[in-house]
């Protein structure tokens, strides 16, 4: 199992480590507890993974998305003779984890699943991206490196420095710089002055002194484009499209 940011799991279900094809499988109780292969690509083939978690593979990763989407390898080989090669290869990506008690399984879309899946866009009257990566500006000036100096809960903390305006975070995110939640993010759901409320609780708890990178926030509304960011180029909707009641309406 590969992770986007390169981090690589490798397990063999049997009582000794494997190395094959260049690569060390650490032996491990990973087996299919479910698996489904079709002919034809009408319908997905499925494999559901149950593991241990480890060093690599840790509750908190999975929790904060470290694992989602992952690709993933699954086959079979002869650990008498490697040399033969695998049968019964298939790849896909990480499905959805479910935790247990120091276990997970994990399912294994094949690769024809994304071929069930919806192409397209609708038109909208709000801007369909909503990360300021997405507006095709220099986001410098709208994240703001803090400090936590007070903390209620895990959803809600206080920052120091210039205060913003209430609610100029709103719709942004927070991503941590220092602490146990150092590398995981959460959508902001409100501000006044420096005091932040999450989307959800952090994984772990917020510490006074940690570090944080805070994203100023965007509704996908036209005037927030023009008015906060200057980057109405980027401006991904189509709000001057009558609607459905403009399309049926007719004049008395």
């Amino acid at each position: 199992m590969t992770a986007a940011d390169g981090t690589v799991a490798a397990y063999a279900a049997h009582t000794r480590s494997l190395t094959f094809d260049s690569q060390l499988y650490t032996a491990a109780p990973v087996e299919p507890t479910r698996f489904s292969r079709t002919l034809g690509v009408s319908k997905a083939d499925h494999v559901e993974l149950f593991g241990i978690f480890d060093d690599i593979v840790t509750e908190e990763d999975v929790q904060g998305g470290r694992w989602k989407n992952a690709k993933i390898v699954f086959e079979y080989v002869n650990y008498l003779d490697l040399t033969m090669g695998s049968v019964g290869r298939m790849k896909g990506q990480a499905g959805k984890f479910t935790i247990n008690n120091g276990t997970f399984n994990v399912e294994l879309r094949s690769l024809s699943d994304l071929l069930s899946q919806e192409i397209g866009q609708l038109t909208s009257p709000l801007d369909r991206r909503r990360r300021l990566e997405d507006l095709g500006i220099d986001t410098a000036p709208f994240i703001f490196a803090r400090t936590v100096t007070a903390v209620a809960d895990r959803m809600n903390f206080t920052v120091g420095g210039t205060a913003k305006d209430d609610n100029y975070f709103q719709y942004g995110r927070v991503v941590w710089s220092g602490g146990d939640n150092e590398d995981l993010e959460m959508e902001i759901k409100a501000n006044v002055g420096n005091a932040i409320e999450l989307q959800l609780p952090m994984l772990n708890a917020i510490e006074v002194g940690d570090t944080v990178d805070l994203y100023a926030g965007y509704d996908g509304t036209r005037e927030m484009c023009r008015d906060k960011f200057n980057a109405m180029e980027g401006f991904d909707g189509e709000c001057d499209l009558p609607g459905i009641k403009g399309v049926i309406t007719f004049p008395e």
